[in-house]
């Protein structure tokens, strides 16, 4: 099966090269033309000094010509596309690479019927405005491809999303773990760890959003060392502003850039205080125009505090999700997307805690303790450790 797939794969390009071959070989026969129409009518035209109505003449001979071979070259190259188009290895290459991919679901998956789907989509390779597919829409192998029109995800579409993943993830983990896997997954973290929280203290959404702002690059030890010693002075956007930035520096100097960190609390107290009354806004647009304060951690207090359905992903989030696979992504925010997307709803609110608590003590970063991982026979990772 890996090996048909690769084969059908390998053929993409012929499809994608048909745009080059035809305006070459355009290019190249025209400028053959031009040269010997150019020693034909010259000579004669110098000779009898004609005016300028034989020499557009002769142009409109030349365009004439140049269209007329344009098209016989496309009337050639359009079944070649076709015929490749339509070739069968290639049309039930959805097929082949569901199978590749999801082994325990793409059984039986090339049938009649999806045969006889991607087989109307075929022009998703050379779409035109009028419905009939000319020779040279296909893109490939420059990324983004031409734009697909159809309703269904036919075989270009899909060697574009493969082809798309990072190597890592194509390698390690499948962009289409199924549901009932990741469904059981987050059955098993719910089961070891009820009630998730977070291991910043705090005692208001106010201590929350200054814990996590003070967090960026520092420990949630350190921030509670910093912390224990500033809230019991100030917990409040007033009596921390009422601090200054040398005073909050004085509380928060053993965490990493304290400076800026001081700098953008008091700033976040000074306009919580003048245009939300004091209170945490409930909005992540809000919580993003405060100083300091990103996505991340916009998300952390939405869902830690507000119990929002929002999904802060940070270095062991991203790592896990990878990893096993549950929502594999090159960026933050495209991790962030499909963990919203997959993750099961009744699991979203806790599903943060529970995947950066895996990632900090079982699913590290250098050295995974996958024999005593709870998940270990649904991971899609492929260089699973021992604990020894």
């Amino acid at each position: 099966m890996n090996r048909l797939y690769l084969l059908g794969a390998s053929l993409v390009p012929l499809l994608g090269a048909t745009r080059t071959l035809s305006e070459g070989a355009t290019i190249g026969v025209c400028a053959v033309l031009l040269s010997s129409l150019h020693q034909l009518l010259m000579p004669p035209l110098r000779r009898r000094s004609v005016t300028w109505t034989y020499v557009l003449a002769s142009l409109l001979v030349l365009a004439a010509l140049a269209s007329c071979l344009q098209l016989a070259l496309r009337a050639w190259l359009l079944p070649l596309a076709l015929s490749l188009g339509h070739y069968p290895a290639l049309l039930c290459l959805q097929c082949l690479a569901i199978d590749y991919l999801l082994p325990d679901q793409g059984a039986g998956a090339c049938s009649p019927a999806t045969f006889a789907r991607c087989l109307p989509h075929a022009c998703c390779l050379v779409p035109a405005a009028n419905g009939w597919p000319t020779v040279s829409a296909c893109t490939w192998p420059a990324w983004p491809r031409a734009p697909c029109y159809c309703s269904d995800c036919c075989w270009p579409c899909t060697i574009a999303c493969v082809r798309a993943l990072p190597n890592h993830v194509i390698k390690e983990s499948s962009d289409f773990m199924n549901a009932a896997k990741r469904l059981e997954i987050f059955r098993r973290l719910h089961e070891d760890n009820p009630d998730p929280k977070t291991e910043l203290a705090y005692t208001t959404p106010f201590e929350l959003l200054v814990a996590v702002t003070l967090s960026a690059q520092s420990t949630d030890v350190g921030v509670n060392k910093a912390t224990a010693r500033l809230f019991p002075v100030a917990n409040t956007p007033e009596a921390i502003y009422a601090l200054g930035v040398e005073g909050l520096s004085e509380y928060i100097k053993t965490i990493g850039l304290y400076n800026s960190k001081a700098k953008n609390v008091i700033e976040a107290c000074r306009l919580l205080i003048e245009r939300h009354d004091s209170q945490v806004p409930q909005t992540r647009e809000a919580l993003e125009a405060l100083p300091g304060v990103g996505r991340k951690t916009a998300n952390v207090v939405l869902n830690t505090a507000f119990r929002q359905p929002t999904m802060a992903v940070d270095t062991h989030i991203f790592r896990v999700s990878n990893r096993t696979g549950i929502a594999p992504g090159k960026t933050v925010l495209e991790v962030e997307k499909k963990l919203i997307k997959f993750v099961p709803k009744d699991y979203l609110l806790d599903a943060h805690n529970w995947l950066i608590l895996h990632g900090r003590y079982v699913c590290q970063a250098r050295k995974p303790r996958c024999g005593s991982c709870r998940i270990e026979d649904l991971c899609e990772y492929k260089h699973k450790t021992s604990d020894d």
